[in-house]
């Protein structure tokens, strides 16, 4: 068997033109007559005994060539792609494969390979990146949120404010209404985020015993005042920071936040530069993304929608009708996601292999165990698993490409954020970068 030419086609297509023997034919032929006599169970012969002529004359000499095909093109597939080097992602489509017995059998092989990844010069992005810094206001903010969550209401003689709660059943309602349903009690908090402006603005002025008239979405409510009360803020001192959490001081606290408010500060902004840097080392790259890649990605992302909906009790045909979408629809939005995911997974695999990079027995091993931990299995029981099912050959991509965006990232940074971080990250779900 070998190989008379291999050409790419526009698609991430690969044409591979194979000759086969003709003596591996003809013993081709010989096996599908044996296949073929056992299936067809023909009068006076034992299964697989009938000479040719008498199975070519039973069932006919294509259903011998289909089934001597049936085997040899997969085969001489095989051996054309280990000769070839090419790297398939797709099933092969055959063409031109017709037996000429006494003749070598050429035929044509297509499938999708991976694709061909120009990168830019990523070894040259320079992106600048500053550490944010978090200011007193913010810090006085949250520190004056957690007060709050300690505040008492206490009953208020006289009309409410802005900033007073006021305690008010409902009298009337229309049928269908829901959070102001007739009967309810509710705690609304005048000017609060949580209260319509309307209504808040009706109840600002009211005391106890007053009846207010408020036009809803599905109608008039009438609304009885039962209480107004005030809001009173503990005092911002030692004990305060003592009944709030495990520090002794309110400046203990206060650096506390401080320092909660950084740490999340400066992970939310090394996410978005990581981001960044990925997307100019992308846009810098050319690549044509594969058809098969993109249609399986949107799959992919169809199925964590449903399981995400699963999750809240929606059905998937319930969630159709909620949308106002048909499922063709819904798959055609997640088309371009589907596309650009797949897009930086190809310059990210490029990437790795262009430097080398590879990830450690020690990370392979933490992420194994963090399956672990949330399957709520043992590691042994993981790594065996994901042997058993190609899970560890995706593992391992996984963390290869988390270690090319470390890369990226250290490099276009100039090494302000280290690698460390993003390779210790844990690994993305199949489907992301």
């Amino acid at each position: 068997m070998k190989v008379l030419s291999v050409r790419r086609e526009p698609g991430s297509t690969a044409v591979l033109e194979i000759e086969v023997p003709e003596d591996r034919v003809a013993r081709a032929v010989a096996q599908g007559v044996v296949r073929v006599s056992q299936r067809a169970k023909i009068p006076g012969f034992r299964p697989g005994r009938a000479p040719r002529s008498v199975v070519e004359r039973y069932v006919g000499r294509d259903a011998v060539y289909e089934e001597a095909l049936e085997r040899l093109l997969p085969e001489a597939y095989r051996e054309a792609v280990r000769q070839s080097g090419i790297r398939p992602i797709s099933r092969p489509r055959f063409e031109q494969a017709q037996i000429e017995e006494g003749k070598p059998l050429r035929v044509v092989a297509r499938v999708e390979v991976e694709p061909e990844v120009r990168l830019g010069d990523y070894r040259e992005l320079r992106i600048p990146f500053e550490e944010p810094r978090v200011g007193e206001e913010e810090v006085q903010r949250t520190l004056e949120a957690l007060r709050a969550r300690y505040a008492q209401l206490l009953p208020k003689q006289g009309p409410a404010s802005v900033g007073d709660f006021v305690l008010v059943q409902v009298l009337q309602a229309p049928e269908g209404e829901r959070r102001f349903a007739q009967g309810r009690e509710l705690m609304l908090e005048v000017g609060g985020g949580e209260t319509p402006q309307t209504l808040s603005a009706l109840l600002e002025g009211r005391s106890a015993g007053d009846e207010v008239e408020w036009e809803g979405e599905a109608g008039p409510v009438r609304f009885s005042v039962v209480e107004v009360r005030v809001r009173e803020l503990p005092a911002l001192d030692d004990a305060f920071a003592q009944t709030a959490s495990d520090h002794q001081t309110l400046a203990e606290l206060r650096e506390d936040l401080r320092a909660r408010l950084q740490a999340r500060a400066s992970t939310q902004a090394r996410g978005e530069y990581e981001q960044r840097v990925l997307q100019a080392v992308v846009d810098a790259s050319q690549v044509e993304v594969p058809e098969s890649l993109v249609h399986a990605e949107v799959h992919n992302l169809l199925e964590d929608l449903e399981e995400e909906l699963r999750r809240r009790g929606l059905s998937w045909d319930r969630y159709l009708q909620l949308v106002g979408k048909s499922a063709e629809q819904v798959h055609d939005e997640f088309r371009p996601q589907a596309e650009s995911r797949v897009r930086t997974r190809l310059v990210l695999d490029a990437v790795a292999e262009a430097e080398g990079l590879q990830p450690s027995e020690e990370e392979v091993a933490h992420a194994v165990q963090n399956l672990a931990e949330d399957s709520g299995r043992s590691p042994e029981e993981v790594r065996e698993l994901l042997e058993r099912t190609g899970g560890m050959a995706r593992l391992r991509a996984s963390l290869r490409r988390r270690r090319a965006v470390a890369y990226l990232v250290e490099r276009a940074s100039g090494g302000a954020v280290t690698a460390e971080a993003a390779a210790r990250a844990e690994p993305q779900k199949e489907g992301e970068p």
